[in-house]
This record gives C-alpha cells, sequence and structure tokens, in this order.
C-alpha cells in the first residue's frame, strides 16, 4: 500500500491531538487535584463514588441527629437522679414517722413538711426544660407537662422522641411523663406523695406503711427509668463510634477513587509534556 503524504500528515495531526488530549489531562488533574473529573473516565468508579458519598450523607446526618440528642438524654438521666434523691427523703420521713406514729403534732407535722417539700422538688424536677424544650413533655416538648391544682395532671402526651441511628432500628430518646408519673394499676406518683403526707399528719400507722409502699414503688419505678437511659445512652456512645468507623474507611475509598497521586500525576504531566514536544518537533 503506498503511503501519501496526506495520509502521514493525517496521522501525525492524530498523534498530536492524542499527545495534547493526554497532556490536558494530567495537567488538570494536577490543577484540581481529581482523578475522576468526569463520569468517562472510569464509569464504574464513578457509579462507587456516588454511593460513597450519599452514604457518607446519611451519616453525617445521623451524626449530627447523635449529636443533637446526647444532650437531651444525658440531661434527663441526670434529673431522674435527682429525682430518686427527692423520693428517698420523702421515704425517709416516712419511715421516721412510722417509727414515731406516736409522736407529737409538731413532730408529725416537721415531718409532714419535709414529705411536702420533696414533691414540690419532683414537680420542678418532672417540669424541668433544656434548650427551651421539656424532657417529660413526649413528643409536645414546647408544652409544660406537669400542671398542679386539686391534684397534678399530665399535659403532654406518650410519644416518645426518637432516633433512628442504625438504619431502621428507631430508638426512643426521651422518657415521657406519663411513664414518670404512672404505675401499675394507675398509681399516681404525685397522689402518692400526697398520700403519705396526710398520713403522717393523721398519725395513722397503717395508712403511712400503706403509702410507703406505693412510694417505694414509685421511687423503684424512677431509678429503672435512669438506668433504661443510661443504658440507651451507652449504646447511642457505641453506635456513634461504629458510625465514625465507617466514616473514616468510606473517606479513604473516596480519596483511592477521586483524589489524584500528585507525584505519580506530576510524573504523568511531565511524560505527556514530553511526548506533545517530541510530536512537535517530528511534525515540523
Amino acid at each position: 500500500m503506498r503511503i501519501t503524504t496526506w495520509i502521514t500528515h493525517q496521522q501525525r495531526l492524530a498523534s498530536l491531538q492524542n499527545n495534547q488530549a493526554r497532556l490536558n489531562k494530567a495537567q488538570g488533574q494536577v490543577s484540581s487535584g481529581l482523578k475522576l473529573e468526569r463520569a468517562s473516565d472510569n464509569p464504574a468508579g464513578t457509579v462507587e463514588l456516588l454511593t460513597i458519598q450519599s452514604r457518607l450523607a446519611e451519616r453525617q446526618q445521623q451524626t449530627e441527629s447523635i449529636s443533637g440528642a446526647l444532650p437531651l438524654m444525658k440531661s434527663t438521666e441526670s434529673v431522674l437522679g435527682e429525682l430518686s434523691t427527692a423520693l428517698q427523703a420523702a421515704k425517709i420521713a416516712g419511715l421516721r414517722a412510722a417509727n414515731t406514729a406516736t409522736g407529737s403534732d409538731a413532730d408529725r407535722a416537721a415531718l409532714a413538711a419535709q414529705i411536702r417539700s420533696s414533691a414540690v422538688s419532683v414537680l420542678n424536677l418532672a417540669n424541668t426544660r433544656v434548650d427551651q424544650r421539656y424532657l417529660f413533655s413526649g413528643t409536645k416538648s414546647d408544652v409544660r407537662p406537669f400542671v398542679a391544682g386539686e391534684s397534678v395532671t399530665y399535659a403532654g402526651n406518650v410519644s416518645t422522641l426518637k432516633l433512628d441511628p442504625t438504619d431502621g432500628q428507631p430508638l426512643a430518646i426521651s422518657i415521657t411523663g406519663e411513664q414518670l408519673q404512672r404505675g401499675q394499676e394507675g398509681s399516681d406518683l404525685f397522689a402518692n406523695l400526697k398520700g403519705l403526707e396526710q398520713a403522717v399528719l393523721s398519725g395513722n400507722s397503717e395508712a403511712i406503711r400503706t403509702s410507703m409502699t406505693k412510694v417505694d414503688a414509685d421511687w423503684n419505678r424512677v431509678v429503672s427509668l435512669r438506668g433504661d437511659m443510661g443504658a440507651r445512652l451507652n449504646y447511642l456512645d457505641m453506635a456513634q463510634r461504629g458510625i465514625e468507623k465507617e466514616v473514616g474507611l468510606l473517606e479513604v475509598r473516596q480519596s483511592e477513587l477521586r483524589d489524584v497521586d500528585f507525584t505519580e500525576a506530576i510524573v504523568k504531566e511531565k511524560s505527556a509534556e514530553n511526548s506533545q514536544q517530541a510530536a512537535l518537533a517530528m511534525a515540523g
């Protein structure tokens, strides 16, 4: 086959264009720091990169949700500890009253006042608000949960705030006032404290023992709720560490797919530049 001057010219022109394309790509990678600038550079890698970026966005949202939930949960756990202390004080006063039921009116009045003070503390703690959110109102966190009148009524709802830290396994991050106030068979925390106070004032040993049993059950419930909240805090802490580990691995793989090795990229750029210069010289 005869090689004409036109064919030779076309071949050299194609070589120049290919070398220029290589040089442009190498220069672009050095300039941007990215090896994947277009989907056509690596279609399979591009699909994997998009999947990783979507996963990272999900994990970032979960991390932010956990970070927002932790202060609320820690405050709840702390307040439950204070509630158990206040109830313990009422129990101690009731026990003293049971042992001295035949004491003077002044003695019984003093012990009843201690129980009443504990009841006030319990009510105030149950209405604790953190960052403009009430801890025990359920999902109605902008509503004061407990209102005192003839009796203490609950104004929140029975739905707990939830968080999904592990893709499809929602976790309750709050405790409702219903859980706090109500015991078995409709027992009422605040009514039980009031009943203990009145029993102490009356000096009725049987009534004191009955009321003490109810308040003791309330104390056990608060302690149990606190333990449960502590367990959830530990679980979230573990979930957060797991997310951080996964994010680290995803970011490494993302970098492998997307980011250039600058030493290698500069070598490629120099090689492409030399090839282009040689091709230009030959064409000339």
